[in-house]
């Protein structure tokens, strides 16, 4: 899942910064996370945007470690001109970072030349390395390689040797990278880097999320995807259910409640009404929006309208490319 939404900033190295934050909401979310940009966050369960972020800035190079505690989907920016080095952490179930179906233990290699979609259906621990292009040296030409590759951390040696420099307060900064990249390095001599495999259906479902991640407006549909992709519902929902833990019509559903949300927090009630939105964006029966709406943010679609704020925010207007009324 590649974002259309890309514009990574250069990296900020302030060598021995340390910082650590828990956030329940997206806009605490978003701060914690220090040379990365986030954007077009969807909130898929209530527990969405709860979590820990912990950065560590060695000499050169950032160390980000991540606990997020709920279901979330967003692209994910990285800093300009830079190789990101991402570790899943442990028990993670239903992950997707672009176009892999990520699973404990992987190592991921990426960089700034696309946003990717992120996504987890439950919670997910991951740490990830950052660093700039330029800094690589003759292990460069070995790593830009490997972008879209992944490999294990077998025997938790990168794991180990990062929790360890999270932990550690006074220490020699470049000896930590040192160590840091000579046991990548040795990781990637014990193995082959591999593409992830995906069956037909879990491409064709990459290719629906994208679009429907990119072209949210009220009349799109399931019957309409499947016909669009040639394929069947059956296997659109076995493929769903493979990569992202939700049927298309839940992953619907789930994102066109949070453009109501969106919608009702930017708007005054004096001009609007909730029935009105909620009937844009595909729902019918008010009784059933109500408690699907209640069920993902824990507040009732009234009770965000009359708390609206304007300069709250949700999403960005690019977020949504095509919106049409029913």
């Amino acid at each position: 899942m590649n974002g259309k939404i890309n514009n990574p900033q250069p990296l900020v190295i302030r060598s021995g910064f340390t910082s650590s934050q828990n956030y329940e909401d997206y806009a605490t979310f978003k701060q914690s996370m220090s040379n990365y940009n986030h954007q077009c966050p969807y909130q898929l369960d209530s527990n969405a945007f709860h979590g820990y972020h912990q950065i560590l800035q060695l000499y050169n190079i950032q160390i980000s470690y991540a606990k997020r505690k709920g279901s979330t989907m967003h692209t994910a920016i990285t800093a300009k001109d830079c190789l990101i080095i991402s570790l899943v952490g442990e028990d993670t179930d239903k992950a997707c970072f672009g176009h892999r179906k990520v699973k404990t233990g992987d190592i991921l290699f990426f960089d700034d030349t696309n946003s990717n979609i992120f996504m987890a259906k439950n919670a997910i621990e991951f740490t990830a390395i950052t660093i700039p292009k330029n800094l690589l040296g003759v292990e460069f030409s070995k790593l830009l390689k490997l972008i879209n590759y992944h490999i294990k951390d077998i025997d938790s040696k990168l794991s180990t040797i990062l929790n360890e420099t999270m932990k550690k307060r006074e220490q020699n900064l470049e000896e930590a990278e040192r160590k840091i990249m000579t046991v990548i390095m040795q990781l990637l001599s014990e193995q082959t880097p591999l593409l992830y495999k995906l069956t037909s259906g879990e491409k064709t479902a990459f290719k629906i999320c994208d679009y429907i991640f990119h072209n949210m407006y009220g009349k799109i549909s399931i019957d309409s995807l499947v016909k669009q992709h040639q394929t069947t519902k059956q296997t659109l929902s076995v493929s769903f259910k493979s990569l992202f833990g939700f049927t298309p019509q839940l992953f619907l559903r789930l994102l066109r409640l949070n453009h109501i949300h969106h919608e009702l927090s930017q708007n005054n009630k004096d001009n609007t009404t909730v029935s009105s939105i909620a009937s844009k964006w595909g729902f019918t029966h008010m009784g059933r929006f109500s408690s699907y709406y209640y069920e993902l943010f824990k507040e009732q679609p009234s009770q965000t309208l009359n708390n609206s704020n304007c300069h709250k925010q949700t999403m960005v207007k690019e977020c949504v490319l095509k919106q049409e009324e029913l």
